[in-house]
């Protein structure tokens, strides 16, 4: 392992434990439900992996990699909306189909470099590398679709808790899990953070 790049065994353990998952879940009878979860791994995956293989700088380039990162980052938000939808049996698709659209519309325009350049890769005194994120008021548009996203999902959730009695404690790991996601990361893009 490379000692130049700081905790990059995080996102070793978290893509082997991403490919562990996957593999069970493959080798299990789908449904909707684990499909879906299927889908959000992969998701997940493609993510941890990009952003670890961006840093550790791997063939193709780190161009290639922060791309295949940010549009899994930015393809996750609903990803975990589709998941909730099938976990708790939600009826009605319009509101999932202009989510996907608002998705699918975010992710071109990310290729295409709108919301965020591909960062610089700089070297700082003493050797060590660095990748310099140039952002714009722009970046404000895929914030605001990641939210609306997120915010239409809990929604989702509360209403099915009330209308469709799901058990609150089915989703216990759901309410646990995605907040620590979202604290992990904020906390990653605090200016001075070592911390993948």
């Amino acid at each position: 392992m490379n000692s130049a790049i700081p905790f990059i065994w995080v996102p070793i353990l978290a893509v082997t434990c991403y490919g562990l998952l996957i593999i069970a879940l493959l080798s299990a009878e789908k449904n909707k439900v684990i499909r879906s979860f299927i889908y959000l791994l992969f998701c997940f995956l493609a993510w941890t992996g990009g952003s670890m293989l961006m840093r550790l700088q791997m063939f193709p380039g780190y161009e290639f990699w922060y791309e295949v990162s940010i549009l899994a980052l930015f393809a996750a938000p609903f990803l975990v909306y589709n998941f909730l939808y099938m976990f708790i049996g939600a009826r009605g698709n319009f509101i999932r189909s202009i989510l996907l659209a608002a998705t699918m519309v975010m992710l071109v325009l990310t290729h295409f470099e709108i919301f965020l350049k591909v960062p610089d890769l700089v070297t700082l005194p003493g050797g060590k590398q660095a990748f310099i994120y140039e952002t714009t008021w722009m970046i404000a548009i895929p914030t605001l679709i990641i939210i609306v996203i997120l915010a239409t999902g809990v929604m989702m959730v509360v209403t099915s808790i009330k209308k469709l009695e799901v058990p609150i404690s089915s989703l216990m790991p759901i309410f646990f899990g995605l907040p620590v996601l979202v604290v992990g990361n904020v906390a990653s893009v605090i200016p001075g953070n070592l911390f993948p």
